[in-house]
């Protein structure tokens, strides 16, 4: 069964730009838009680790403080002062403009991977711990390890969250493209991970590949 789309709340209150974000992001995300104008309380009930804001130079200060324990993608406005740079924290992604959604969209996809995982944790994967926040796989019993990219991290946490996880579904979680994209990109990119795979000389983790997508042995 599919995971529940990543939650994304946009402060936005032009309607045409409202409808640009809704065609590009709908399809992946849950959206939530609010005013300019919301207070801190408003905006209570959309806060947990996992939800990205989307946030302008118009949002208020005290919103801004609310969601500074936050995971916060700002939209920095150049033509106005950066009255909120300094509320922020090194969690935060500016973006000047012109805002390409393209890059905004893999920006999101990132911060939603390894940086949502805490220092110490790890993930066991048949007879394998996965490190997300260091980005290292290692064997449990001879403590070989190899070193992943986020997107290989990524990839083997779909992989270990699912039976039988499909290319589209990939391109979806992995990279945030709309489903139609060509599945090059992630063909790729499992030719690449067996690879590292392959350096366990006695614990072997493999991926597999069927007509609905791939697996994990």
């Amino acid at each position: 069964m599919k995971e529940k789309k990543q939650k994304l709340v946009i402060f936005e209150e032009d309607e045409l730009l409202i409808s640009v974000w809704r065609d590009f992001f709908s399809e992946n995300y849950n959206l939530s838009f609010l005013d300019f104008n919301s207070n801190a309380e408003n905006i209570e009930k959309y806060i947990n680790k996992k939800t990205i804001f989307i946030c302008n130079q118009a949002v208020k200060d005290n919103v801004i403080h609310t969601l500074k324990e936050n995971k916060i993608f700002y939209l920095i406005d150049t033509d106005r002062n950066l009255k909120h740079k300094n509320l922020l924290t090194n969690q935060t992604k500016y973006f000047e403009k012109p805002i390409y959604l393209k890059k905004l969209n893999t920006e999101i996809v990132n911060l939603t991977s390894s940086q949502y995982f805490k220092r110490s944790e790890q993930i066991k994967i048949k007879n394998h711990f996965l490190y997300p926040f260091e980005k290292k796989l290692s064997s449990i019993p001879y403590k070989e390890y190899v070193s992943l990219t986020d997107k290989e991290v990524s990839i083997l946490i779909k992989l270990n969250e699912f039976n039988i996880i499909g290319k589209n579904d990939l391109l979806i979680d992995v990279w945030g493209y709309n489903s139609g994209t060509k599945t090059s990109t992630v063909e790729t990119h499992i030719h690449r991970l067996r690879k590292k795979l392959c350096k366990f000389s006695n614990s072997k983790l493999e991926i597999l590949t069927n007509k609905n997508g791939y697996s994990i042995k």
